[in-house]
């Protein structure tokens, strides 16, 4: 199974996010965006004020963001059920970004779960943590990517 280009994925997220003509859709839980994502990072609660979820050819890509340039996102098979492994050799993945940097579960070392609780044709809800390794020699090494949820809508 091929795995996604990141910045391909990035800038998804850039398109998705930008193309709302200012309108604020409201996510299942209220938030602004297309749902809402939750994570503590590195030891810091985190929640993204821009949220995007894609459901395509297979594929599930959600991203959250903020303004300092963070952004975390996971992808993962829409025929994936229940906990769903995280690491470089499977196709579900998590990264983080961060002003120019990407860290990700597919490079070495990197091992995380997604814990889908509820997909449907029109979105998903479930729970995620995982631990990355260095993608491009940036500092820190690694990410600690903890009590991740999210409940997003396609």
């Amino acid at each position: 199974m091929k795995r996604f280009w990141i910045p391909g994925l990035v800038a998804l997220l850039a398109l998705t996010t930008g193309c709302n003509g200012g309108s604020s859709p409201t996510g299942p839980t209220g938030g602004t965006g297309m749902g809402t994502l939750t994570a503590t990072v590195d030891g810091v609660d985190w929640t993204a004020p821009i949220v995007s979820a894609v459901h395509m050819s297979g594929a599930v890509v959600i991203t959250g963001a903020d303004a300092s340039v963070l952004s975390v996102q996971i992808q993962f098979l829409d025929t994936d059920s229940g906990t769903i492994a995280v690491s470089p050799s499977t196709p579900a993945s998590g990264t983080v970004q961060q002003t120019g940097d990407i860290w990700s579960t597919s490079a070495s070392g990197g091992t995380g779960a997604i814990e889908l609780l509820e997909f449907t044709a029109t979105g998903a809800r479930g729970t995620f943590s995982f631990t990355t390794g260095t993608h491009n020699s940036a500092s820190p090494t690694e990410r600690l990517v903890t009590n991740g949820t999210f409940h997003v809508t396609f």
